[in-house]
């Protein structure tokens, strides 16, 4: 994708200084600026079968090898216009609503922008941890009334959500009772927040109900019989897709902030020494700042393959992918956090660096469990397998990685596809694996 290989980040010597490039500016933009005329859309294919699943399987879709770029030219142009107009102005939830981002992913019609995955995903890593949590849920509950509400309550709800009428999503919090006449009372409490709308889900049900029906108690929100007519209850929800794509949202943003705490390590250890010799010249010190740039671009390029599947076929399965980001997020954190802070000295870590560490830590809160998604995997993979016509008796991946351990020299992962590879690819010495 041109978002991801032509964006690079890297270092050089220059008069005796460690710089880093980033795409960042001081420059300030223009809110009039933002273009909100719609592009055409994206043209999607027939459904195909899925990425990973289908590895189990013995079968790989050469396809994805070409760095395919999901967003026609017209659309590419309107995205890079819009970043730059968001980058640096998306620190406070009303200049998020004039920019018209609380409409990200509605429709036209209802004022939206109709944004594809991959654009919101892009935006998203310009969300700092002021903004972040409040346009995440709101972008979720878009999706849910968009995709699963009738039409009166897409027409009522979804151009007052477009134009930042700011609504939160609680899941599995309050306890629903049906009455008699068909509506609903809700009963529980949630976390005070500044918004509109809240909209519950139970089981395979939504409930939308404004905050004035409820009641302020402390930092929590009480919900006291509150009664929900049947036209603002939202019938055979199901999460599973709309939450897949809200943690690649989550993923994007968290690539973002973990540069930042790159950016920040950088900047400290440009004036330090150790053993009278200036830090940024260690070579483990620029190889730790190296690995963790190529895990951080590595988990980009995981997140926008899958988008590309999300928005250029219909009906994707995506579960597995969406899993694997998920996974390799956490990995990238753990590692890029523990480097950077050994990196950084035990004695000498700023107050800065500390702010940015703690940001990334919160957003990874928001992902699923390393060992659920672990087992996630693994079963959803075998699964996939056991239902494939594969003749052999166990799936290649694992005949692969037991070649690994006994160190033979006849790798199974020979598939002949080098010749489908990105030019950048073609260099490196590892594609001998994969003739």
């Amino acid at each position: 994708m041109w978002s991801v290989i032509n964006r690079r980040v890297f270092f050089r010597k220059l008069e005796q200084q460690l710089i880093v490039r980033c795409a960042f500016s001081n420059d300030s933009y223009g809110l009039d600026k933002v273009k909100t005329k719609p592009v055409p859309d994206i043209v999607r294919k027939p459904p195909r079968l899925p990425f990973l699943k289908s590895i189990y399987a013995g079968q790989y879709d050469i396809e994805v090898l070409t760095y395919p770029e999901t967003l026609n030219l017209e659309r590419y142009k309107d995205l890079e216009s819009r970043v730059q107009q968001v980058q640096h102005n998306c620190s406070k939830i009303d200049t998020v609503r004039q920019l018209g981002l609380f409409g990200m992913s509605a429709p036209y019609p209802c004022s939206g922008l109709n944004l594809s995955d991959t654009e919101v995903a892009r935006v998203f890593e310009y969300f700092d941890s002021n903004t972040f949590k409040s346009v995440f849920d709101h972008t979720l509950c878009v999706d849910i009334i968009k995709t699963f509400g009738t039409p009166n309550q897409k027409s009522k709800y979804l151009p007052l959500l477009a134009s930042g009428a700011v609504c939160t999503l609680h899941i599995d919090t309050v306890i629903g009772t049906l009455l008699p006449n068909e509506s609903w009372e809700l009963t529980g409490s949630v976390k005070q927040s500044t918004d509109v709308f809240l909209l519950f889900v139970i089981k395979n049900k939504a409930y939308i109900v404004e905050k004035d029906k409820t009641f302020a108690n402390g930092e929590n929100l009480e919900l006291r019989q509150v009664i929900v007519t049947p036209d603002d209850v939202i019938e055979n929800v199901d999460l599973t897709k709309i939450m897949h794509k809200g943690k690649l949202y989550a993923c994007s943003s968290l690539a973002t902030s973990l540069k930042r705490v790159v950016q920040s390590t950088i900047q400290n250890i440009i004036p330090k020494t150790r053993l009278n010799l200036k830090l940024r010249e260690f070579d483990s010190v620029l190889e730790i700042l190296a690995k963790s740039l190529m895990n951080i671009y590595t988990l980009e390029s995981m997140i926008y393959l899958t988008t590309w599947m999300t928005d250029g076929f219909d009906n994707p399965d995506i579960g597995l992918e969406s899993a694997s980001v998920q996974l390799f997020a956490r990995q990238t954190v753990n590692n890029v956090l523990l480097d950077l802070k050994m990196v950084n000295g035990r004695n000498s870590v700023s107050d800065q660096f500390l702010s940015l560490c703690n940001e990334v830590e919160n957003l990874v809160e928001s992902l699923e469990g390393s060992i659920k998604l672990a087992n996630f995997i693994s079963s959803q993979g075998i699964e996939f397998f056991n239902k494939s016509d594969y003749e052999e008796n166990v799936s290649f991946l694992t005949t692969a990685y037991r070649n690994l351990m006994m160190k033979r020299n006849e790798p199974s992962l020979k598939y002949g596809f080098k010749q489908y590879l990105h030019p950048a690819l073609q260099v490196c010495n590892i594609i001998g694996l994969l003739n």
